[in-house]
């Protein structure tokens, strides 16, 4: 890469790499080899043509790029990886100098991933003002109401009963509501994530996932991570109970992946650099999937597929995990 532009290009969070005339790889950024899964050793030396051999469309913007001296992109090319499968990339070519070019490739994934992640940042503070005000403004009255059931109950025990009940249905969508609220800042501290893990898998065994077989495919090797335990507790308590109930149409197999993402670099909260090698944990279903209306809003608060679900738990879960310096999104 050209002088003064290796420090940027190489940290750029897009997969970028540098081509000679001929079309053959000099040189590949970290989050080229995250993409594409190999080493920049790998990658150097390697055509256009072996390293996407179905992608003519990629081939043929570089051949016009030449052509015409110039930059090209195109914002949607399918490439067929013999590693990866199946990619929808956009593609950015420009000259470099000397005989050089950059090709930026940007996974739609990716793209979509970061939309949805600046769309729960933006609605999260919002939802957190709204749940403390509504927490707030209808304990009040219930309390109120339950005191007057049991007043009641020697005249009317069945509709005290009622009452009662429903009371404390609320009182429990108002406790969820509650967790909205809480300060943005959570203590962290250094966690083993498998240690939690296993307190969630344990529990999930003797309730909800009593049916459900589970596969823990775990890298031992993973180092702590920065987070708060009991928050994490819950996050983790969410994602395997809804997995568990997603599959309840076919014999339930629930994958729990950990891993360690060693091309990537984030900022993480509270740290003055860039982190690298941040842990990536997968909670995999087998049951039908996210319907495609669903997936725009998945991480909403009020939006749910179950008949009885209240929407809550997704959103909790987007919201805590953000507080914690870390990601989430999903495929389906």
């Amino acid at each position: 890469m050209v002088d003064g532009a290796p420090g940027l290009l190489a940290n750029l969070p897009l997969a970028c790499l540098t081509l000679n005339q001929d079309g053959f790889i000099c040189k590949a950024n970290a989050s080229a080899e995250n993409l594409f899964r190999r080493s920049r050793r790998n990658l150097k030396g390697q055509s256009l043509g072996s390293l996407f051999p179905g992608a003519q469309a990629l081939q043929d913007l570089f051949d016009t790029a030449i052509t015409h001296a110039s930059g090209a992109s195109s914002p949607e090319i399918k490439i067929d990886s013999p590693y990866l499968g199946r990619l929808n990339v956009s593609a950015h070519l420009s000259p470099m100098g000397d005989q050089e070019w950059i090709l930026i490739l940007i996974n739609a994934l990716d793209e979509s991933a970061v939309v949805r992640a600046a769309n729960s940042k933006a609605r999260s503070g919002s939802l957190s003002a709204m749940a403390g005000m509504l927490a707030h403004e209808i304990k009040n009255p219930l309390a109120a109401i339950q005191g007057a059931a049991q007043l009641m109950a020697d005249h009317s025990p069945d509709m005290a009963h009622l009452i009662v009940g429903e009371i404390h249905r609320i009182s429990k969508l108002l406790n969820t509501l509650e967790l909205f609220s809480s300060p943005q800042d959570v203590d962290i501290g250094v966690v083993n994530i498998h240690e939690v893990l296993d307190e969630v898998v344990s529990t999930a065994k003797l309730s909800f996932g009593n049916e459900v077989r589970f596969i823990e495919d775990y890298d031992p090797s993973l180092p702590p991570v920065c987070a708060n335990p009991h928050v994490l507790h819950r996050v983790l308590l969410n994602l395997i109970k809804n997995a568990c109930e997603a599959c309840v149409e076919v014999r339930g197999v629930v994958r729990l992946k950990t891993r360690i993402c060693a091309h990537e670099r984030r900022q993480i909260k509270g740290a003055q650099a860039l982190s690298s090698a941040p842990i990536s944990l997968s909670v995999i279903d087998n049951g039908r999937g996210i319907e495609p209306s669903m997936r725009a809003r998945l991480f909403d608060a009020f939006v749910s597929t179950k008949n009885q679900g209240q929407g809550l738990g997704l959103a909790y879960v987007a919201e805590a995990v953000a507080s914690m310096g870390g990601q989430i999104d999903f495929s389906s």
